[in-house]
């Protein structure tokens, strides 16, 4: 029985390599994708960051130094990408100035180029934001505004909308325009309304004008012509 099963199998291994010998296709190709590639890579580039192992250049802001690697911070931003890949004077610099940014905000998008992680607080919101739009970091730039508009309140409506329109952060400031178009009774209420520059003031009045059913299109004319619309 034993040599009856050894000749069975040697006879199937011989009809096989006849087979192939026949010319029988066989699949040459294995497509293999790891689930954890990615995620392994960023840990070992963050192990190779704090290590300060391979580093080429040199951050700066105020005081505070930090090293990285000129293709990591390319691949995480687009200001970086223009800088290192283009003939600005960055490209060869071993050292490269931020003096808009403050140390611990250049250290917490860092720290998101190198793990995708950042803690947004409402004592840092405002900076990260502001640097994150400026080094074209999308994800922060969203993830930032959207805490924004979470603390969003008749109370400070007003200021976030002239913070959002002064650092010409147009999708922040649309959305928090219309919180105050649909809040302006509480808004009118609050003190930031009184120091509201005339221009805006029109524009809310204008909108309120033209929500209100009882007002004469004379009137509405009349504060549009006033008004510097956008």
């Amino acid at each position: 029985m034993r040599g009856m099963i050894s000749s069975k199998s040697n006879t199937g291994q011989a009809l096989a390599m006849q087979d192939v010998n026949a010319g029988t296709k066989v699949d040459d190709k294995h497509h293999y994708s790891s689930k954890s590639y990615s995620s392994k890579l960023i840990f070992n580039l963050h192990d190779l960051w704090t290590s300060e192992q391979l580093c080429d250049v040199e951050l700066k802001a105020g005081s505070y130094s930090v090293k990285a690697h000129r293709c990591v911070l390319a691949a995480a931003s687009s200001y970086f990408q223009a800088m290192f890949t283009s003939d600005l004077m960055e490209q060869k610099q071993q050292v490269v100035a931020l003096p808009t940014l403050k140390p611990h905000i250049l250290a917490a998008l860092l720290t998101f180029i190198y793990t995708g992680n950042v803690e947004v607080t409402a004592e840092t919101v405002q900076d990260l934001l502001v640097a994150a739009d400026m080094l074209q970091m999308p994800d922060v730039v969203v993830t930032s505004s959207n805490f924004l508009l979470k603390q969003l309140t008749p109370a400070n409506a007003i200021g976030c909308y002239r913070f959002a329109e002064g650092h010409h952060l147009d999708a922040l400031a649309q959305s928090v325009w219309q919180f105050l178009e649909q809040n302006f009774p509480e808004v009118a209420q609050e003190e930031e309304f009184l120091d509201l520059p005339i221009e805006l003031l029109l524009r809310l009045l204008l909108v309120l004008a033209e929500t209100v059913s009882q007002c004469s299109s004379d009137a509405v004319d009349a504060i549009k012509a006033s008004v510097p619309l956008q």
